[in-house]
């Protein structure tokens, strides 16, 4: 999320704030001057750690003298990205011979109560090392109950 701090002054006006980082929400903002009739926007990253709700009052000073608050609420929601069936965990391509292309398909649902978004990827190459493909290859964002086919491609 960005907050937008706008100047309608007819002055420059410097802004900061009190808040100190936690593990679930940060605040990226050093202290910055805004031009007058300019705008800042400062990013607020909220990363809950458990499933509940969140409140935190932030807050900001102009020009060393005003103080602001913000409230920032949240909730975390658990993270539900599954296969729509158990029977592909394991996806199986027979036999195949060298030059020939295998597909198979696997449907993901997002269960969760929140948007998902994710990529899939092979830190380590071993599916690559075994000339394993999929497809989508770029971050997906699935809204709740929502589900994406995931394509597995082997080419030996």
């Amino acid at each position: 999320v960005e907050l937008v701090a706008t100047n309608r002054d007819d002055t420059d006006c410097l802004i900061s704030t009190t808040f100190t980082r936690e593990p679930w929400l940060d605040v990226q903002l050093n202290a910055a001057m805004i031009e007058a009739g300019s705008s800042l926007r400062i990013p607020i990253v909220f990363s809950p750690r458990e499933m509940c709700d969140y409140m935190q009052r932030v807050e900001f000073v102009v020009n060393d003298y005003t103080h602001m608050h913000v409230d920032v609420r949240g909730r975390g929601c658990p993270l539900r990205l599954e296969l729509t069936n158990l029977e592909m965990q394991h996806v199986d391509f027979g036999v195949a011979t060298g030059g020939d292309s295998m597909t198979k398909m696997v449907r993901l649902v997002n269960r969760s109560p929140c948007a998902v978004t994710f990529q899939l990827g092979d830190d380590q190459d071993e599916l690559s090392k075994r000339f394993v493909q999929w497809s989508p290859v770029h971050p997906t964002t699935l809204r709740p109950r929502e589900t994406c086919d995931v394509e597995i491609r082997f080419m030996p």
